[in-house]
């Protein structure tokens, strides 16, 4: 029988160091705290964001307003009784007169983890338990109305301000006017341009490269960063921001195909679906990365992920691509709910009647993050360099 060979690689982590969106964090909740009179004051660190990231909570759409309600809530702990705008706008002018020793973020962060439900946004999930009194979750800020405001419409830069401020920082002051038609309030240049860093080297990549030209591997790039929709889609771009574009070019893979959040959202869109559930960890995003990094055309391979999740069959283009073939399906990943996604992927893959073999590499140096790859099977190397030179040698 006939062997062909996948990688599907995550981009945050994995093709990218994604510097740029650790900065557009701490400069979107230093926003608010410089609005509260808080400076300084203890921001989540590294360790704090990559729990997050082990917690399955990978967008930093959710982390901000999640790492702020968590700052939020000691601060009201330390000042009790004190009154809170129902806005977050208004929060530019409350100013607490007491303020913790310290913010210790992993206990609020765990319990956020243990609320999250498939299918829902991380931070509608918190919101959800908290408004219903979930023990030990948010117990101060959950008595407030601003919790709403907080944690809603997180996909939206319209209805969320912790959004708008973050996309103000990632995509840069210039870009943001262009892709939201919106005034900036925010200068900043473009911290996604002028801090992220490639991760694979210019000499590995050439061959990841030169084996696609030749047949014998197949590549994608698999990723909830924000994106255009599909190639060929006929839509309006407008919202969408180009950030898993932009981050193929610094790595030097533009040529990919590419399903990123932009991608998926389109496909919801034609379901009256939420994004959120063909996401990671649903198995839809791995199964449309996998048919478009062997065909290429990102619309059919979208459209034939859902029909494979939702129905079992095989569409004639899946099964030019995968039948009668035994495929190797190998996923890069710093968190562990891509890796979830595409064990998902190959289990219907198998179920629909394909001979299907995962092989599951993990990038991570952080324990949290290490623990929870692991736990699914995956071989955990500290570099993309290693876990792809290990792959080659598979």
């Amino acid at each position: 029988m006939q062997s062909q060979a996948i990688f599907l690689f995550d981009i945050d982590g994995v093709l990218v160091e994604p510097r740029g969106y650790r900065a557009a964090v701490q400069a979107a909740l230093q926003y608010f705290t410089r609005g509260m009179g808080l400076q300084p004051v203890h921001l989540p660190g590294e360790e704090d964001l990559a729990l997050f990231e082990a917690s399955r909570i990978t967008s930093e759409w959710d982390m901000v307003p999640l790492a702020l309600a968590a700052l939020l809530d000691e601060l009201i702990k330390a000042n009790l009784g004190a009154r809170l705008p129902p806005f977050l706008w208004g929060l530019n002018g409350w100013k607490p007169f007491r303020l913790p020793a310290r913010v210790v973020y992993r206990p609020a962060i765990k319990a956020m983890a243990g609320v999250l439900q498939p299918g829902v946004y991380p931070a509608e999930s918190v919101l959800a338990a908290a408004r219903a009194g979930h023990a030990g979750l948010l117990p101060y800020l959950s008595k407030y109305a601003l919790l709403i405001d907080l944690l809603s419409d997180t996909r939206d830069v319209m209805g969320s301000l912790t959004t708008r401020i973050f996309q103000h920082y990632s995509l840069g002051s210039q870009v943001f006017q262009r892709v939201y038609d919106l005034p900036a309030f925010v200068n900043s240049p473009s911290l996604l341009s002028t801090l992220d860093r490639p991760q694979l080297e210019a000499g590995l990549r050439q061959r990841l490269l030169e084996l696609r030209a030749a047949g014998s591997l197949h590549l994608a790039a698999y990723t909830m960063r924000p994106s255009l929709p599909p190639r060929r889609a006929q839509v309006n771009l407008r919202g969408h921001a180009p950030e898993a574009e932009l981050a193929l070019e610094i790595a030097g893979l533009q040529e990919l195909p590419l399903i990123g959040y932009g991608r998926v959202s389109w496909l919801a869109a034609q379901h009256k679906a939420s994004p959120e559930a063909y996401l990671k960890p649903s198995p839809v995003q791995a199964l449309a990365a996998t048919l478009a990094a062997v065909h290429g055309d990102e619309i059919q391979a979208l459209q034939d992920g859902l029909e494979l999740y939702s129905s079992g069959k095989a569409s004639p283009q899946a099964q030019a691509a995968l039948g009668g073939k035994q495929t190797h399906l190998h996923v890069f990943e710093d968190t562990a709910g891509g890796v979830e996604a595409v064990l998902r992927a190959a289990q219907t893959l198998r179920q629909a009647g394909f001979e299907v073999h995962t092989h599951a590499w993990g990038v991570a140096r952080q324990e949290d993050k290490i623990r929870a790859l692991q736990a699914l099977g995956a071989r955990v190397l500290e570099t993309t360099e290693e876990a792809v030179t290990a792959a080659l040698a598979h």
